[in-house]
């Protein structure tokens, strides 16, 4: 189906899975509507250059196979590349009975709208009778009367996968992102839950996957929770398994990663593990990362560490008295990974149960295991040119992290200590690769970006070689290290105006004062030029208002608005010397 309901009974027996999950009697679920959406869509721009555009009945972009389609086991979607399943919040919190009546009545007016769409094709899809029938369903949750401001605080999900597959999801509430995760989702059946910050009415729920391949699941549950924070904390879910490979190690340091225990021995006492430590060699080279959880204290445990020539290895280690499955959910929010993907190393019992039963989703390893581990699939993941390096690249935003909770000082002083760079480079003379990466920028960047337009290669070449305009990579590096290719800008001069045409950046370096630094780049070759006035045209997308907020704060810069276009100006002969933050280099 194209639009419909997929909310069902919270407690759900699967197949295969082998259990329901218990929640007390006073959990809810919300109504949430689904749709297809697409993770980098730039409509209707990218329905004449994306690659994968495919028409549907609508005139839209087919990201879905067949829509959301109704099978006996729940609701099926075939995700295409960049396809994304994206549901809103209504507010509304029914019974189960009631949402399934509600949603026999929608699947059956949705079949009808669908039918209706293809006979009269030729009708424009903003007034089709999809358009018509969605926007009666939302008047419906509007004003129907009942609860319509209820607060969301969990989602729970049983679901089928044709494959092993990563998928992302995020719940963004007004223009904020809330919630990230990423659920490791193996062939056959799986289930998940959690808690998230509160939300009402509006809320988004985004699933996705970014490995850009095409996959099947079926939802047997996608349900937003109605319940305390408490309750969703207390519910104990489905087993499930461990991801296919696993991403980190997090080590225990007494009797695992050293003979010996530090309170008790003493540093002079202990003996290192010689086994382990060639495990974390070897696996660090194949792009696993280590941290540690150890119940010590952490100067002292830290000191031995670098005594033993260990400590580099180790990223956001957790050396304090607290549970362990509390301190491995802190390093997986830190890391940014999925508990799924962690192995951990002990040799207590009590500390292995702990874990065990707080996060079953979570390889939990006998110290004695440590051997046996090199030759396992789980610890053998596809190698590429960037694995060894991933260790380095957790490590320097470990330090931005740490020098950003650090400074005393306001946040462009931060900055400007941080010796951010920017090499502009020459598209015209620039690798293979170095354009391919920008090409990409272009077609992917959603955020900071003037209008989300994108181009077929063809167009963008012919862009790039443009008579009079001047086309820019833009690579980025710190006092911490490189960030790499994170931008695009190319910008012409007629007579007296110069005027910047493209202009992407990627959000690793948003808030760093980048796009300003780069703005003010072009201003002064400009006015050095010649020329009097530069200006650009930004479309307001809903998806770029960072950028929006941006150009607002540069110095100097006028801004006059028309519905969703905004025209911003630069007086070139009055132009002010502003603050240097950034440095930019050509190169």
């Amino acid at each position: 189906m194209f639009d419909t309901t997929c909310s069902n009974s919270y407690v759900r027996r699967s197949p295969d899975v082998g259990g329901s999950y218990k929640v007390d009697s006073g959990c809810r679920t919300g109504v949430i509507t689904w749709e297809e959406h697409c993770i980098e869509c730039g409509q209707p721009y990218c329905f004449k250059t994306c690659k994968m555009y495919e028409r549907a009945f609508d005139g839209k972009c087919k990201r879905f196979r067949n829509g959301i389609v109704k099978t006996p086991l729940g609701y099926s979607v075939e995700f295409k590349k960049w396809g994304k399943l994206e549901g809103v919040f209504t507010g509304r919190v029914w019974g189960a009975r009631a949402q399934a009546v509600f949603g026999y009545i929608d699947r059956a007016f949705s079949t009808l709208a669908r039918a209706l769409n293809r006979a009269m094709s030729f009708v424009p899809g903003r007034i089709g009778a999809i358009t018509i029938y969605r926007r009666f369903k939302k008047w419906g949750f509007d004003y129907l009367p009942g609860n319509r401001d209820a607060k969301a605080n969990g989602l729970s999900l049983v679901t089928w996968a044709d494959q092993d597959v990563a998928l992302h999801f995020s719940v963004i509430d007004g223009d904020r992102n809330v919630f990230d995760s990423v659920i490791s989702l193996r062939k056959g059946w799986n289930s998940w839950m959690t808690s998230i910050p509160t939300v009402g009415k509006g809320a988004r729920f985004l699933l996705f996957s970014t490995e850009e391949k095409e996959f099947t699941l079926v939802f047997s549950q996608l349900d937003v929770l109605v319940v305390s924070i408490a309750d969703v904390q207390a519910a104990k879910p489905l087993a499930k398994s461990p991801a296919k490979f696993v991403k980190c190690i997090a080590w225990d340091l007494d009797n695992t990663l050293w003979k010996g225990i530090l309170v008790e021995d003493g540093e002079s006492n202990l003996v290192l593990n010689e086994d382990a430590v060639r495990l974390i060699k070897n696996l660090d080279q194949k792009g696993i990362v280590h941290t540690v959880l150890s119940k010590n204290d952490y100067e002292k445990a830290w000191k031995v560490l670098e005594k033993f020539g260990l400590a580099e290895y180790f990223i956001f280690p957790h050396i304090n008295w607290m549970p362990k499955s509390g301190n491995l959910q802190a390093a997986a929010k830190e890391i940014n990974i999925g508990l799924d993907t962690f192995a951990f190393i002990d040799d207590s019992p009590f500390e292995r149960g702990e874990v065990s039963e707080k996060l079953p989703m979570v390889r939990v390893i006998n110290a004695t295991e440590i051997n046996e581990l090199a030759a396992r699939p789980e610890f053998n993941p596809p190698i590429s040119a960037e694995s060894s390096k991933r260790r380095a690249s957790y490590q320097k935003e470990m330090q931005r992290v740490a020098a950003a909770n650090a400074f005393e000082g306001d946040y462009d002083e931060f900055l400007k200590s941080c010796e951010i760079k920017l090499m502009l480079f020459d598209l015209l003379t620039a690798t293979d690769s170095d354009y391919g990466r920008c090409y990409e920028l272009i077609q992917r960047t959603n955020q900071l970006t003037l209008a989300g337009r994108r181009y077929t290669e063809d167009e963008f070449k012919a862009l790039v070689h443009r008579p009079g305009w001047k086309s820019y990579g833009i690579r980025c590096s710190d006092k911490f290290g490189e960030y790499g290719i994170v931008g695009a800008v190319l910008f012409s001069r007629e007579g007296d105006v110069a005027c910047v045409e493209e202009f992407v950046m990627s959000c690793r370096v948003a808030k760093k004062k980048c796009e300003d630094a780069v703005v003010n780049w072009i201003a002064e070759q400009m006015k050095s030029s010649g020329a009097k006035c530069l200006e650009t045209n930004l479309i307001k997308t809903g998806r770029n208002m960072a950028l929006v907020s941006a150009f607002d704060a540069i110095e100097g810069m006028s801004a006059q608005a028309m519905n969703d276009r905004v025209r911003y100006e630069i007086d070139l002969t009055n132009l002010a010397e502003t603050k240097k933050i950034v440095e930019v280099i050509e190169a």
